[in-house]
């Protein structure tokens, strides 16, 4: 049986579809702070993370708007800390998946950080090994106006064993390094890591995890062609984002965004998103096998 609760004094939002997955959606800052599938997590949240209201989540999913940095090198991507509304759901949808939609729309205080009137709206579906996050920037004004957007979506993710599939022949720019080329093949992680790959097409990139290399998450930008992938030793971490020395090797943030500002025109708006698809890989399937026959 499907569930679906909202917690109103935590303003936590739960979804859970087929027994096999979970999804746990905080409207502190518009977060998905967990997308379990079959016990196993897939998020990465520090558990230096305190659920107060005062300071942003450390980790999840969420987006960054409307400015990465100011010119004194702060965070103005103010929408992590603030409360969002539950507009939709939870809801039972066709097939048996499960749907919500949050919003936020800019206030008075919205609008002493960022001059220019908008929304933000999230429709999050839970599948039974998939999730499928969409966001619309919406403009409701008779002007234009420009802006930084992008999804950030922190994976727990084994650093020293774990590569990319989907990337051969993508322009890169090691940040970190100072270097750049073209993807040869796959794309190993490592530890310090803050790597920007310029792509026109959003074609599924496979993050494959563990040490045998059994568990791919399938990965797909929606409208966000280029990302960066980094992880805390990086420059692009926000300035507030604190994690346990013990969680530095477990986690790696795969963030799709514009390259440039973007600008949006009066009354219009743009879609963009993630779809993340847990594989099941035989190989690991066929090594369970071997291990009882050989009994």
């Amino acid at each position: 049986m499907n569930i679906g609760w909202l917690a109103s004094e935590q303003n936590v939002v739960q979804l859970e579809c087929r027994k096999t997955s979970s999804c746990t959606i905080r409207l502190h800052g518009g977060t998905i702070s967990s997308w379990r599938v079959n016990e196993r997590e897939q998020i990465f949240v520090s558990q230096t993370t305190k659920y107060n209201w005062t300071s942003p989540i450390n980790g999840g999913i969420y987006v960054v708007f409307p400015q990465f940095k100011t010119p004194k090198g702060y965070d103005n991507d103010f929408t992590k800390m603030l409360p969002w509304t539950l507009i939709s759901g939870p809801d039972v949808v066709e097939g048996g998946d499960m749907e919500a939609e949050i919003q936020l729309k800019s206030d008075v205080y919205c609008m002493s950080r960022f001059k220019h009137p908008f929304s933000i709206t999230t429709y999050i579906r839970l599948m039974e090994s998939e999730l499928f996050v969409l966001t619309e920037i919406h403009n409701p004004a008779d002007d234009f106006f420009k802006f930084n957007f992008s999804i950030r979506a922190f994976l727990k993710v084994p650093l020293k064993h774990s590569l990319i599939e989907g990337l051969n022949g993508v322009n890169f720019l090691d940040i970190i390094n100072n270097t750049y080329g073209k993807v040869v093949g796959h794309f190993k992680t490592s530890e310090k890591l803050e790597v920007l790959f310029r792509r026109k097409r959003c074609n599924h990139v496979h993050l494959v995890r563990g040490h045998k290399f059994t568990h791919v998450l399938r990965i797909r930008n929606i409208n966000l062609p280029s990302m960066v992938i980094w992880n805390e030793e990086a420059n692009n971490q926000p300035r507030e984002f604190f994690i346990a020395a013990n969680e530095r090797r477990q986690m790696m943030c795969y963030e799709p965004s514009f390259v440039k500002p973007m600008t949006l025109k009066p009354h219009s708006a743009i879609r963009t998103g993630l779809y993340f698809s847990l594989v099941e890989v035989a190989k690991e399937k066929e090594t369970k096998e071997n291990d009882v026959n050989k009994k």
